[in-house]
């Protein structure tokens, strides 16, 4: 009778221990029936990263966050790289006896890969003067260049191009003929006070010997149409001056 119930005691025991686990016999069903437990008592694949509750893991900020160099499509859509403007320019001279330059240009840069970029533009413009009869002049300038850029956040974008130049002017008067070629720097800002509105600011230094040695330019964009700004500005050199306005093109 004692080993009756020693042996029974034993066996209530052992399949308590193994119950937890799905392998015991149920207490409700017949005699060595092997019963299920909740799927979700062992559920060790899910990691828990938000408290203990479970959820997903968190967002790893890119390098380019990290570093600054975000891209373009990373702040406001007006500070991009891909962009052609077509403008209408006004040129004075402080050459004495030559009248301002009337002229249309075209500027066209593109992102090569975050963060650099290549631009060129091409200004052409004629004007007369008290000093050059009927005949008047010719005035061209084309550059090429290439730079890159740092984003300090949505609103700011730091750039620096670096560059060739030409310059040509052709009068009827040799003495006011020149033609120059030059390596230019251009330092710069962007800044995309709203979602519309954009203010360029910069300085470029040449090397050039009868052109700008520098030139400050000034210009604002409005965004009138999701890809498309108008756009006006003036420039500031120790020999010309010029104002402008056009539209831009943005993707």
């Amino acid at each position: 009778m004692r080993t009756f119930i020693f042996t029974t005691l034993l066996a209530i025991a052992s399949a308590s221990a193994r119950e937890p686990y799905g392998y015991g016999p149920s207490m409700a069903a017949a005699p060595g029936q092997v019963v299920s437990v909740d799927p979700s008592f062992n559920n060790y694949g899910s990691a828990n990263y938000s408290g203990y509750g479970g959820g997903a893991a968190p967002a790893q900020p890119s390098l380019g966050a990290i570093s600054g160099l975000a891209g373009s499509g990373s702040g406001n859509p007006m500070l991009t790289y891909g962009l052609m403007e077509g403008y209408y320019r006004y040129t004075t001279f402080d050459q004495a006896g030559i009248d301002g330059a009337h002229g249309v240009g075209v500027s066209l840069s593109a992102e090569l890969f975050r963060p650099f970029f290549i631009r060129g533009s091409f200004d052409r413009g004629a004007g007369n003067g008290k000093s050059l009869g009927t005949q008047g002049y010719d005035f061209n300038n084309i550059s090429l260049g290439g730079g890159a850029y740092y984003t300090v956040n949505d609103k700011f974008h730091f750039f620096a191009e670096v560059g060739g130049m030409y310059t040509n002017l052709n009068a009827t008067r040799s003495s006011l003929s020149f033609s120059n070629g030059a390596v230019y720097l251009t330092p710069g800002l962007r800044f995309a006070a709203t979602e519309f509105f954009e203010l360029n600011v910069s300085l470029t230094a040449t090397s050039s010997e009868n052109f700008d040695k520098r030139v400050v330019d000034i210009a604002g964009y409005y965004k009138l149409f999701s890809s498309m700004d108008v756009g006006v500005g003036t420039g500031f050199g120790n020999e010309t001056r010029n104002f402008f306005a056009g539209v831009r093109f943005r993707w």
